[in-house]
């Protein structure tokens, strides 16, 4: 499937009606525009598949996918994802997640900037989040403050191998840094350490 926006959004759902409003609304919301939400449903059995579908009568940048398997897990979920949608960029998105109304536009512009420098190179940007509870209200401002975290750090290969700690909602990824991830090991941890891993692997 090939995506005509900039930037496909991948989710992977599973029973989350109680917070999947939450995240739509937070998308749909974006000062940046040009994406499009794919959204593989891993056979939920609440409403999960209802509201998405509600969500894609709304918005037409917002689309429900079906493999027609059922409990593939979150990693196999965004696997497939990755594999099967094609786009310039992408970014992973969890369920329960809240984006920040400006978090696609500053991320998309730091990897152009990135790019402009390394234009043929596979880079995948990641920044900090905010840790919240089931009602949204942030408890963590930063967790790279509250895992002592130093940024500069989480770009070191040998120091990565050792210590995962950049989190798969954070990231953007260029076309380029998927195609060194791919393919995919069914022994891998999870689908982000893996894309993360190839991409320092290769000098992004």
């Amino acid at each position: 499937m090939y995506n005509k926006s900039r930037i496909a959004i991948l989710m992977a759902t599973y029973n989350g009606e109680c917070y999947l409003n939450y995240q739509i609304e937070s998308i749909m919301g974006q000062s940046f525009e040009d994406w499009t939400l794919y959204i593989r449903d891993d056979g939920s059995s609440d409403s999960t598949v209802e509201i998405v579908r509600e969500y894609c009568k709304k918005d037409s940048r917002i689309m429900l996918v079906d493999d027609e398997i059922k409990h593939r897990g979150a990693k196999k979920s965004f696997i497939w994802l990755l594999e099967n949608i094609h786009s310039e960029y992408y970014m992973f998105s969890d369920q329960d997640d809240i984006w920040l109304p400006h978090k696609i536009e500053s991320t998309y512009l730091k990897m152009l900037e990135m790019e402009s420098v390394n234009p043929t190179t596979p880079i995948l940007v990641h920044t900090d989040l905010a840790i919240a509870d089931e009602d949204g209200f942030v408890v963590k401002g930063s967790r790279y403050k509250y895992d002592k975290l130093y940024p500069d750090w989480l770009d070191k290969l040998n120091w990565f191998i050792v210590s995962y700690r950049i989190c798969g909602n954070t990231i953007m990824l260029n076309d380029k840094a998927k195609v060194v991830a791919l393919p995919f090991d069914d022994r891998i941890y999870m689908h982000d350490w893996w894309v993360v891993l190839m991409t320092l692997k290769m000098g992004g």
